[in-house]
C-alpha cells in the first residue's frame, strides 16, 4: 500500500538522522503498534532515536524559573517581615 510504503521512507528517514537501524526501528514500533512487549534493545534504540531527534529543553529557559522562583520567595519574605 502507499501509506505503508510512505511509512517505511519516513522510519527510514529518522533512521538515517537519529543513526539507528531502520529495520530495528520498524520493528520496535510494530510491536509497540501490535500491543506486544519490546525487548531492552528496542527501548534502547527508541530511546536513542528519541534522545536524538526531540528538541532538548534550554538551560536558559531553567535558570530564569529558577531566577524567578528565587525573586518571589524574596518577595514574600519581605512580605512577611522575615
Amino acid at each position: 500500500s502507499t501509506n505503508g510504503t510512505a511509512l517505511v521512507r519516513g522510519l527510514e528517514s529518522v533512521a538515517q538522522r537519529a543513526e539507528v537501524d531502520a529495520d530495528a526501528l520498524a520493528d520496535a514500533l510494530l510491536k509497540i503498534e501490535n500491543g506486544e512487549d519490546i525487548s531492552t534493545d528496542d527501548r534502547q534504540l527508541i530511546t536513542t532515536v528519541l534522545d536524538k531527534l526531540a528538541p532538548l529543553e534550554k538551560v536558559e529557559d531553567v535558570k530564569g524559573d529558577l531566577d524567578m522562583l528565587a525573586l518571589k520567595k524574596k518577595k514574600l519574605e519581605l512580605l512577611m517581615g522575615l
